[in-house]
């Protein structure tokens, strides 16, 4: 979760077009990702939706953070961030 609200404030500073739409992004990415997630993608969410909806919107996350990790880290790491997410998903099913 740490690493997707600093990837969100970072994008979003990046983003904007004005002082307040960086700031606003910068802030306000991050808070609705883990809102999302945590209303309906935590192991406590408030609301339990069916496995493969679950993990469908998951991938989604990590897709939409490997877009941004593209704009502000560059290719490589966001192909690696969309592997290790893949792996991750993968590995939870056997655990």
């Amino acid at each position: 979760m740490c690493w997707r609200s600093l990837l969100g404030s970072r994008w979003g500073a990046q983003v904007g077009m004005t002082v307040l739409s960086h700031w606003g992004l910068a802030l306000l990415a991050p808070l609705a990702f883990m809102a999302f997630w945590g209303a309906f993608l935590s192991p406590k969410a408030a609301y339990v939706l069916p496995v493969a909806v679950r993990d469908g919107l998951r991938q989604l996350v990590f897709a939409v953070a490997a877009l941004a990790a593209r704009q502000v880290w560059g290719q490589p790491f966001a192909a690696g961030l969309l592997v290790l997410s893949a792996l991750t998903m993968l590995a939870s099913r056997f655990i």
